[in-house]
């Protein structure tokens, strides 16, 4: 419920169930913190300095609040090998706040 930016599909959630908190896991109402950029075996591998990982922690913490039904379309996407802020696009997903990264 603290998540922001928020889908707008999320907002819709939030705002139908209020005041009771949107559904749990189990109804495409639900919500869901995704996390913008993944951590991958690539990054692992790739990352050897404390100064760079600080840098990449950052990034990594970085999510946004959206329903359960935008999740299983992120879900796709990112095995189709999309990450990132671009996944969002791609799902025609929309914020109720400009995303800055």
């Amino acid at each position: 419920m603290t998540i922001r930016p928020r889908s707008h599909a999320a907002q819709t959630s939030v705002d139908k169930y209020a005041p009771k908190p949107p559904p749990a896991n189990g109804s495409n109402d639900a919500l869901h913190a995704d996390h913008v950029f993944p951590l991958t075996i690539a990054l692992l591998r790739e990352v050897e300095s404390v100064e760079r990982w600080v840098v990449e922690l950052q990034r990594l913490r970085a999510v946004v609040c959206v329903t359960a039904s935008e999740n299983y379309k992120l879900q796709v996407i990112e095995h189709g090998g999309i990450t990132g802020p671009e996944k969002y696009a791609v799902a025609g997903i929309i914020f109720t706040s400009q995303l800055e990264w």
